[in-house]
């Protein structure tokens, strides 16, 4: 058993622990990239140039049972659910000591190296309130946490539709009308998107871009990653699908000296305050005491560097500190702070 703390309560731990070599399906080839170029958002984003993959093998099917297994549990739905008018019902904020095959398998090497190849640049998970953000949409949702938990561990494709073409023809026309999730720009930089549930006789139900109005479907087990601070997007209305679940998790730069765009303020309504002022706060000031650290570091190299005789003549020597571009990045930092502020719940 594992001790909550937060909840003062014991939580089972999940049956299977995570293992790469069964619960993963990597294949080591890089998906298909779409730019911010070829979306016409040249330059609208600071991190790498790629938009957005085309899905991509990520997690195995005993992976993806593994991840349902715990997400259905009582643990997670019992503490973790929460429901929203203008989206599917959400299940988030849930801790490893409530999901840690969940958390283990998207902190893995393995998984993070996947997804910073895929979109260019090194990411670690952003928080841990957010490394599974879960959208569920599915028949008899009045039913609640039981209907959640009564779903199979291996998910069922939805019926054939004899009027296909024209369920077609309705998700298409009802883009950004009846979506899942309306369109909107995430509230992290980098996102990862994982389909857990079978797509087979899916339609609609797939992720689409403003900018292109481009439409990306992964399949069961397959992943999509993608720019979402910085692409406009939506997902779909589905059709004769049993259920639509996915699992997001959700990224920044692991470099600190990159830009983190992270603003949270449109979670607040659905996250919890003391967790999430806690786990804003800490990953922030990280950021920051790592480039005061590499900013002092740099300064302290370069006077290492000056030669012996650099102030023999007394009037201070070499300049080592340009006084105009520092102030430039002690501002920038003063901004960094700034929108840590507002980030936080009052």
């Amino acid at each position: 058993m594992i001790y909550n703390p937060k909840s003062d309560a014991f939580s089972k731990p999940a049956p299977t622990k995570f293992d790469p070599s069964v619960h993963l399906s990597l294949t080591g080839e890089l998906p298909k990239q779409t730019t911010f170029e070829e979306l016409g958002l040249e330059g609208a984003s600071p991190l790498s140039n790629i938009a957005i993959t085309e899905p991509f093998h990520l997690f195995s099917k005993e992976g993806v049972r593994e991840l349902r297994r715990e997400l259905f549990s009582d643990q997670v739905q019992d503490h973790f659910l929460v429901s929203r008018k203008s989206s599917a019902i959400i299940c988030r904020e849930f801790p490893a000591t409530a999901a840690p095959f969940i958390h283990a398998a998207w902190n893995s090497p393995e998984v993070l190296s996947a997804v910073s190849k895929a979109i260019g640049v090194d990411v670690v998970p952003c928080m841990e309130l957010d490394v599974a953000h879960v959208n569920l949409n599915f028949p008899y949702t009045n039913e609640g946490r039981a209907a959640i938990k009564a779903l199979p561990l291996d998910p069922a494709p939805g019926k054939p539709q004899a009027n296909k073409a024209e369920l077609e023809a309705a998700s298409a026309a009802n883009m950004g009308e009846n979506a899942i999730v309306n369109w909107h720009n995430d509230a992290y930089p980098i996102v990862c998107v994982l389909m857990l549930s079978d797509t087979t006789n899916m339609i609609g139900g797939e992720t689409a871009i403003k900018a292109s109005l481009s439409v990306i479907g992964p399949s069961y087990g397959t992943a999509v990653a993608m720019q979402g601070r910085y692409v406009n997007h939506t997902a779909l209305e589905a059709f004769s699908a049993g259920e639509r679940i996915t699992m997001v998790c959700s990224f920044r730069p692991k470099d600190p000296l990159l830009e983190d765009s992270t603003d949270i303020r449109k979670l607040h309504s659905i996250t919890k305050a003391n967790r999430m002022n806690g786990q804003v706060a800490s990953y922030r000031m990280e950021i920051m005491a790592k480039r005061f650290a590499a900013c002092a570091a740099e300064i302290q190299n370069k006077m290492a560097a000056l030669p012996l005789d650099n102030d023999l003549d007394g009037e201070g020597g070499e300049e080592v500190v340009k006084a105009a571009e520092f102030s430039s990045w002690l501002k920038s930092q003063v901004d960094f702070l700034e929108h840590t502020r507002v980030q936080l719940m009052v």
